[in-house]
């Protein structure tokens, strides 16, 4: 009897949002390998592309709602981690120009990366960023130009440009480049066989049950007006000398 085939992201993504919590569990499963790889060779920290991986389903938990069915989810999945991956580069570099941390300072990669992980990451960080976006999304988590086109905001062309030029610079450093066998077996890149799992979906799990709570708990939103009036309220409070004499006559208490 022929095996049934896997069910894609849509109808995954879809099912979970009818509250088939198993059908989120796959798509994690299923896409943890390839957004951590990416996140990777972006960040070039593996501890906090776990914690990007596990932010970005965070997000996309959150923000379900707003997916429509007709629309691929590859894409939205990959654009909410690089939005993710650009806001921590942007806040290393803040914490970088203040005088108590440095980059420097993150803990040093776990040792057993070895040297093909080396290899990937001297011949990823010879490229300019685009081309290493590009390159990484094409070679790393294996997505097509099309898609990347969509996660990065520009067109086909220029993906296929900043992937040739990419590819062309890294032909340059090819003595450094490992085999595609040595980075199948590191699981730098996707293998024909299933990769083990990376044991993030207990942080996961737990990361969502926190944020259910939350919301449970988030005040309903204010409108300008509403916003405007506790604003001029908080001000005065900081101003006049006794701010509870100035509630009682305003009658607010």
């Amino acid at each position: 009897m022929p095996s049934l085939p896997d069910p894609g992201d849509e109808a995954l993504f879809a099912a979970y949002r009818e509250g088939d919590v198993a059908a989120f569990e796959t798509l994690f499963q299923r896409w943890q390998g390839p957004l951590r790889r990416h996140l990777t060779r972006m960040l070039d920290d593996p501890a906090a592309a776990d914690d990007l991986v596990i932010e970005t389903f965070v997000r996309l938990h959150r923000h379900r709602h707003r997916w429509r069915e007709d629309t691929p989810l590859r894409p939205w999945l990959f654009t909410i981690a690089r939005n993710l991956a650009r806001n921590w580069l942007r806040a290393q570099r803040l914490w970088g120009w203040l005088p108590l941390t440095s980059i420097r300072d993150r803990a040093a990669p776990a040792a057993g990366h070895g040297d093909v992980r080396r290899r990937v990451a001297a011949a990823f960080a010879v490229l300019p960023a685009a081309q290493r976006e590009a390159c990484s999304l094409r070679l790393l988590a294996d997505l097509p130009v099309e898609e990347i086109a969509r996660v990065t905001r520009v067109p086909v062309g220029t993906v296929k440009s900043r992937v040739f030029h990419g590819l062309r610079r890294r032909a340059c450093c090819w003595p450094i480049w490992p085999r595609r066998t040595d980075m199948r077996t590191q699981g730098l890149i996707r293998s024909a066989t299933p990769e083990p799992p990376l044991d993030l979906w207990p942080r996961l799990r737990a990361r969502l049950r926190d944020d259910d709570e939350v919301v449970r708990l988030r005040l309903p939103a204010l409108g300008w007006r509403e916003a405007t009036a506790v604003a001029v309220v908080l001000g005065t409070l900081v101003v006049v000398p006794d701010p509870l004499r100035f509630l009682a006559a305003c009658s607010l208490l």
